[in-house]
């Protein structure tokens, strides 16, 4: 009864949402082609309550399947810029065109379709390999060339191979009986069978030991080979190896380009 009391405060957020005005322009059940680039075009964000701009007039081009990452010390602009490419703030000035169509509201869900999202800590639901994968897909419905696909793509054939239970075997609560390295291709699994074409790791590599994010890197590498646009946002720099070009930010400005040879050879 406590709990339920120490929580009620959701309903009040949840009641605030529902009575809030629709954003202004009807969502489109239209595509949004992405056949060329993702552009930041002069892109500052403030937020509400901040005193400056995190980010300030941004220009960045990433190509169709380029890996890229994005690297800064803490308060860089980082984590903004991830969460203006996912729809989540919208720029304060400048614009995010994908093709040069710019990304607004009404195109979000067209957008949620085209990228998937693989964070430090991946969400499983207790049930099986396979559910959490297709993830809310009903089980007579499950494309299961695919499905065979994106688990070779995510690194998992040899894992999944060796359970007896293959795909079907019960992953336990929050993923219990699986090692990080495990969820985190899962992860990658499930962003797979979405359906993605852009791939955005958010520190998913920061609580692996070395030797399982070598694991993931190749993975990425994999990706990357297969035609995919890959964003890593990371502070280890082992985790960009394979990037083809890595971006540094600075209190919210681009500093400067650089590659993981030209890191490594610092180092």
């Amino acid at each position: 009864l406590l709990s339920i009391k120490g929580h009620q405060y959701t309903l009040d957020v949840l009641e605030d949402a529902r009575e809030a005005p629709a954003a202004s322009g009807e969502p489109t059940s239209q595509p949004l082609p992405f056949d060329r680039e993702i552009n930041f075009d002069a892109v500052s964000y403030r937020y509400p309550d901040g005193s400056g701009e995190t980010l300030n007039q941004i220009s960045l081009t990433i190509q169709k399947g380029e890996c890229v990452g994005i690297v800064g010390p803490s308060g860089s602009g980082k984590t903004t810029i991830l969460n203006l490419l996912l729809g989540f703030l919208r720029p304060t000035s400048g614009r995010i065109l994908i093709d040069r169509t710019e990304l607004t509201p009404d195109r979000h869900g067209a957008w949620y379709r085209l990228i998937g999202y693989v964070q430090q800590e991946v969400f499983l639901l207790e049930g099986t390999l396979r559910e959490n994968i297709v993830f809310g897909v009903p089980s007579d419905q499950v494309d299961i060339g695919r499905l065979n696909d994106v688990i070779r793509l995510a690194s998992l054939e040899e894992f999944i191979g060796s359970l007896p239970q293959s795909v079907d075997t019960p992953v336990g609560e929050r993923g219990a009986t699986l090692s990080v390295g495990q969820k985190q291709r899962i992860g990658i699994a499930r962003a797979l069978y979405s359906g993605a074409q852009i791939l955005i790791f958010d520190e998913a590599t920061s609580a692996l030991d070395p030797g399982t994010e070598a694991e993931i890197t190749e993975s990425i590498r994999q990706l990357s080979l297969e035609g995919y646009t890959v964003i890593i946002v990371a502070h280890r720099v082992t985790t960009l190896r394979h990037t083809q070009r890595i971006i540094e930010l600075k209190k919210g400005a681009l500093s400067h380009e650089t590659t993981y040879g030209a890191i490594s050879r610092q180092l």
